[in-house]
């Protein structure tokens, strides 16, 4: 099942990405790696251009050329793990003002032990704690709460939606008799961008994007009607 991986280290320079938060690696489970500060894909397993080679351990050295680029940019990386280490994803409550959060995760120790985050939010904010499993797990699924917006319409390029690591999917309704260029990135322009929005257009964002959204119109009338579902 594809899961994202968000703890990685990038050597730029080295055309490498070290896999650091999966217990285990294996060359067939890479799918993709997109530069997300730049907005480039670098690994591809469906292109050998954007291929890489597998140290056997948790290193990928790139293909493509990543000299250019810096260690700290974003990457947003994606594997397929196997059902064996898979968690469910919910939430349950255990109060009246107090939810669990059921966030995957692979090694909570450090030691290659399959394990989850509980997210506990109440009155007095949120504690993550990491807990080992042993048995299942039954939750609810996720994708019970949303928070709709709007965002004024501007040439200038805007952001609709900042980074936000628990969102689950978004909705984009363009309000505007003005044509909407929608990015997955930063800094939307005519030229860089994801969608086009016509008048009147909806677009559903892809599953599991967290990073930030932005947007710009040809011209400055109406809204971004936004839906943003976690």
């Amino acid at each position: 099942m594809k899961t994202r991986c968000t703890d990685y280290v990038f050597d730029a320079s080295a055309q490498t990405v070290e896999l650091t938060g999966l217990a285990s690696v294996t060359q067939n489970g890479l799918l993709i790696i997109v530069n997300v500060t730049d907005n480039i894909i670098i690994y591809n397993f469906a292109d050998p251009t954007k291929g890489a080679t597998f140290d056997g351990i948790s290193t990928f050295i790139l293909v493509y050329d990543t000299t250019s680029m810096d260690d700290a940019d974003k990457l947003l990386i994606y594997y397929d793990l196997p059902d064996s280490v898979l968690n469910p994803i919910g939430k349950i409550t255990i109060t009246d003002d107090q939810d669990v959060y059921i966030l995957p995760i692979v090694d909570t120790d450090g030691g290659g032990n399959p394990g989850i985050n509980v997210k506990i939010m109440g009155s007095g904010g949120a504690v993550s704690i990491p807990v080992e499993i042993n048995g299942a797990v039954a939750v609810y699924s996720r994708g019970s709460f949303s928070t709709v917006t709007s965002v004024i319409s501007s040439a200038t390029s805007v952001t609709l939606l900042a980074e936000n690591y628990e969102r689950q999917s978004a909705v984009i309704y363009n309000d505007s008799t003005s044509i909407l260029y929608v990015k997955l990135g930063a800094i939307a322009s005519n030229t860089s961008f994801t969608f086009k929005m016509y008048p009147e257009d909806t677009v559903e964002v892809p599953n599991s994007y967290c990073q930030i959204i932005d947007g710009i119109w040809e011209s400055a009338n109406g809204f971004a009607r936004i839906t943003e579902i976690y």
